[in-house]
Parts: structure tokens; sequence; C-alpha cells
């Protein structure tokens, strides 16, 4: 691309400085984690993305009020829970997990669908779902939407979750929090049912079913 010709061919350093975790990845073979104005961090830029996103690693929040949503309604918590309901820092990919949040409605007769966003390591989409159970108006009040992970939907590594709350008709998109939660998602290797203990590829580990048999 451009920056890598002018850095050949000129012989020029080129500086890119982004949040954008898929474009430091193609464009930059090395960099540099800031903190505070300061260098916290340099390497290779696979490893920094690794380093960085485990640093933002948060499993629950609280928003302060007023700090995440409109007139008609308002997130307020959120957090990630085994299945017996307790707050977990890390999600097992041999176990179901779950995303839960809390936000307050403040306005009769809106009819809202929670939905969850879910991304990769680098910032793509993995998947959008939303509560597709509900029908008609809501009362004003404190809700909880509650997403089921299924065991083995993720692959092992760092995730972020968005949080948000949309109304219709008109598509109003009440609050969206594109980075509310970031889990890293870990395995047990004495769990494989084969032998292979490396990395699997790809953001997913559906278990799917087979059948082999001799002709």
């Amino acid at each position: 691309g451009k920056m890598d010709d002018i850095s050949r061919g000129e012989g020029r350093t080129i500086l890119f400085v982004s949040h954008v975790l898929s474009m430091i990845k193609s464009l930059c073979k090395n960099t540099i984690i800031l903190e505070d104005g300061s260098i916290r961090k340099i390497g290779p830029s696979e490893e920094m993305i690794q380093k960085y996103l485990s640093s933002k690693k948060q499993s629950s929040k609280i928003w302060e009020d007023g700090s995440a949503g409109d007139e008609n309604a308002e997130l307020k918590s959120a957090k990630i829970l085994d299945s017996e309901g307790k707050d977990i820092k890390y999600v097992d990919l041999h176990r179901d997990t779950y995303v839960e949040y809390i936000y307050e409605v403040k306005k009769n007769g809106i009819k809202f669908y929670p939905n969850i966003h879910i991304f990769d390591q680098n910032g793509n989409y993995v998947c959008v779902t939303s509560d597709e159970t509900l029908s008609g108006t809501h009362e004003k009040g404190l809700y909880s939407s509650r997403l089921k992970l299924p065991a083995k939907f993720l692959n092992t590594g760092i995730f972020t979750i968005g949080l948000a709350l949309t109304s219709f008709p008109g598509t109003v998109v009440h609050f969206y929090e594109s980075d509310a939660l970031t889990i890293e998602v870990k395995e047990d290797l004495g769990l494989r049912k084969n032998a292979y203990t490396g990395p699997i590829p790809g953001v997913i580990r559906p278990e799917l079913e087979w059948e082999t048999r001799k002709q």
C-alpha cells in the first residue's frame, strides 16, 4: 500500500496512530502502547494488540446516571456471569456463559429490543443478537436482559461486547456502548476430545454434528 511504498521507497518512518486494531495489525509490523503520555510497551503488532486488549479486560461495569442513554432509556450496569449467576473474570470455553445488563425505561409505551454486539480482538464483528421474544410495548421501570453464550460458541481469545437498546418504529437507538465489556475465553486443553493441543483458528468454536462410517 501507499504507506509501505513511502517507508521503503523513500526511507521514511511513518507513525500511525489509531484505536482501530485491525488497521494497526494490517499496516504496522511494530506497535507502541502509550499510557498517560508515556511509552508502556514496544513490540510486534500482534503481540502488542493482545497485551493492550488484556489490559482492558472488564467483566463488569456500572454507569453513572445520565452517562449512557437518552430521555427514554438509560443503561445502568452490566456483568458476565456463569451458569450459577456468579460474576466471573474469565470465560471457560467448555461452560455456558451469560451476559446480563440492567437498564431503565423512563416512559410508558416504548416497544424496545435489547441487542448485543460481539467483536473479535481485531474489531471485526462476530455477531449481533437481539431478544426477539419480546412483543408489544412496555411500561417504564428497571429491566434486565440476559444473553446465553453456549459452551464452545466463542473460540479462545479476547472479545469485546457492545450493549444497546433500540426501539421501533423509526429505529431509535437509546443507548449503544460499543466496548461495554471485554472478556477473555480460556480453554482447559485436558478437556479436548482429540490428541491435538495446538491453537484452533477462527473466532467461533461450534460443536457441530459429524458422522463418519466405512463405505
